[in-house]
């Protein structure tokens, strides 16, 4: 027997991308038994896109609810005003493949044992910068290792028991509250399966701005949630390094070289991952990307660190 599913997202200030997001689901070849949208009081017209949606689909059940809070706060509310028990989760912004609510709900069909589903996520490329970002970042399926792969709220599924046996989503975390969620779930020995059919598409940031802003965020709320902390200390222990090379190079220039190898080999890691270069552009962008991750994730960590909250 099929189980009915919810699915669950959180809007706000959307109005540009609302429709075709709503739009991918309405044309799922598996429809939710309900959509559940809580918004955080968009000051755009993302609320009276979505009534007008509703009003135009009578048959689609699509709920909305008004509640100001982060994303963890809207998705909790969400799903506490969702009908079933499972409950599926993507990020307005997106665009879902036409198979994925299907996918992400076929293992709890098949085995009643699982309690959440790991979907995918594509990044969507249209510039040459995103491709450089792209081959930067290897966001590639084939890479996952279940062993320590943790879902997105872009692209996830779980039971709502499950939900509630961690508590819900920390409303405390306001940058990436999803893994401190996904961690919970692991620390209770949930039972996860990979789907990678499950396909969201997500558009890339475009400038160096955003990639930093974007990235920064995540580190920061690495930070507050006191998680990844191995992750970021190889980071320091990179720069420090360089660094150390750089000062006792005014003792032995020789080490200046050294200094610069491993900064630039680091830095154009990506070519030596892809084996490939497609285009001259990517040559000076994919360096300038990875520098700008770095910078992100040193500044949004020690950041974060130094202003977390006791957990």
């Amino acid at each position: 027997m099929t189980a009915k599913c919810s699915l669950i997202t959180t809007v706000y200030n959307e109005e540009k991308s609302i429709v075709s997001f709503l739009e991918s689901i309405y044309r799922q070849t598996r429809r939710p038994d309900e959509v559940v949208i809580v918004d955080a009081e968009s000051k755009d017209a993302t609320q009276s896109i979505i009534q007008r949606f509703i009003k135009d689909h009578p048959q689609f059940a699509v709920k909305l609810f008004i509640k100001k809070g982060n994303r963890s706060v809207g998705r909790n509310e969400a799903i506490r005003r969702s009908s079933h028990e499972l409950i599926a989760a993507t990020d307005a912004g997106c665009f879902l493949d036409k198979s994925w609510i299907e996918s992400i709900v076929e293992p709890f069909d098949k085995e009643v044992s699982i309690d959440v589903v790991s979907g995918w996520y594509q990044p969507i490329v249209e510039t040459n910068w995103q491709q450089s970002l792209a081959k930067t970042l290897n966001f590639k399926s084939e890479n996952v290792n279940m062993a320590t792969f943790l879902p997105s709220t872009r692209s996830m599924a779980f039971r709502k028991e499950a939900w509630n046996n961690v508590g819900g989503f920390d409303e405390r975390f306001s940058h990436n509250e999803d893994t401190p969620f996904a961690l919970e779930l692991r620390k209770k020995n949930k039972h996860f399966i990979f789907q990678p059919k499950a396909v969201v598409y997500w558009k890339l940031v475009n400038s160096y701005r955003a990639l930093y802003r974007t990235i920064w965020r995540y580190a920061y709320g690495d930070a507050e949630a006191h998680i990844f902390s191995s992750q970021y200390q190889i980071i320091f222990i990179f720069l420090s390094t360089v660094i150390t090379l750089l000062v006792a190079s005014f003792f032995l220039p020789i080490l200046a070289l050294f200094a610069a190898l491993c900064f630039f080999g680091y830095l154009n890691l990506p070519f030596w991952q892809s084996k490939s270069v497609n285009s001259i552009a990517e040559l000076w962008q994919i360096p300038l990307i990875k520098l700008t991750i770095i910078a992100a994730n040193t500044v949004g960590y020690i950041k974060g660190t130094i202003q977390s909250k006791t957990l």
